[in-house]
């Protein structure tokens, strides 16, 4: 089992696309906007392994990066990177 903590790059691209329809003229109008941003942000993550062989391993690991709580409804939302959970499934095969 192991731990770990440090700093990961994360880049965000935010799209919001809005068709907003006019029932008295029967036009819809299309918008669209998007923005893009990077920032670095803190990560841990805890896993574990489990080796079969001398040769085969295979490890879990998950992990959370700590970012913003994005709401849609803000202007700013698009300069803000989201928080990102993973697990991550690993096979390992050394070669003598």
């Amino acid at each position: 089992m192991f731990f770990k903590g440090g700093v990961t790059y994360a880049h965000q691209k935010v799209t919001a696309i809005a068709e907003l329809h006019d029932p008295t003229t029967g036009k819809t109008t299309s918008r669209t906007k998007e923005k893009a941003e990077d920032r670095f942000l803190p990560e841990i993550a805890v896993g574990t392994g489990y080796r079969f062989t001398p040769n085969v391993e295979a490890n879990l690991t998950c992990n959370h990066i700590f970012g913003n709580k994005l709401e849609l409804d803000h202007e700013d939302t698009a300069a803000k990177v989201a928080s990102v959970n993973g697990v991550i499934l690993g096979i390992v095969w050394l070669f003598n």
